[in-house]
């Protein structure tokens, strides 16, 4: 009789870990996708923005291949993008002492809404915008009288955010 129940309870706890694990696995869980966020950069000669060389007491010179229409650097809101982004810029200076406030950039040829780069955050410069829109950029720097002569770099970032969130 021992034998019998002993055997018994032994089923009954082989049969009851199996369902009870069977029970876990199918216990509904939420699951959260994140929002797709994708962008693509793109300049006219592929090699960055290039101002070539600059006389000390210059204003406000272009990139030498953008033009009317043509921007320096266009970010593009790549087709998977499910949500409205806003688009920002930033830059840090990384060689030479011309201050990040001669490093400028505009929407236009035409200058309206030119500006400094600033550093860390990212400002936004365009918002809401979806998948497939381009955003033009064009770069302008000036180089002002008795800039020490020799190589002046910076790093420009460009940052995609979901519409309202901080950069």
């Amino acid at each position: 009789m021992k034998k019998a129940c002993l055997l018994t309870l032994a089923a009954l706890l082989v049969v009851a870990m199996p369902l009870a694990a069977w029970l876990v696995v199918e216990v509904p869980q939420p699951v959260y996708a994140d929002d797709i966020i994708s962008i693509t950069l793109s300049d006219p000669g592929s090699d960055g923005i290039d101002f070539g060389e600059v006389d000390p007491g210059s204003e406000n010179v272009g990139d030498v291949l953008q033009d009317d229409g043509v921007p320096a650097v266009t970010v593009t809101v790549a087709p998977e993008t499910d949500v409205a982004v806003d688009i920002g810029i930033m830059g840090t200076v990384t060689s030479g002492d011309l201050e990040l406030s001669n490093w400028k950039y505009s929407q236009d040829f035409e200058k309206t809404t030119i500006a400094s780069l600033t550093g860390s955050p990212h400002v936004a410069v365009y918002t809401n915008k979806v998948a497939n829109d381009i955003c033009a950029f064009y770069h302008w720097i000036t180089v002002p009288a008795g800039t020490t002569a020799g190589e002046h770099t910076v790093q420009v970032s460009y940052k995609a955010v979901k519409t309202g969130d901080p950069f």
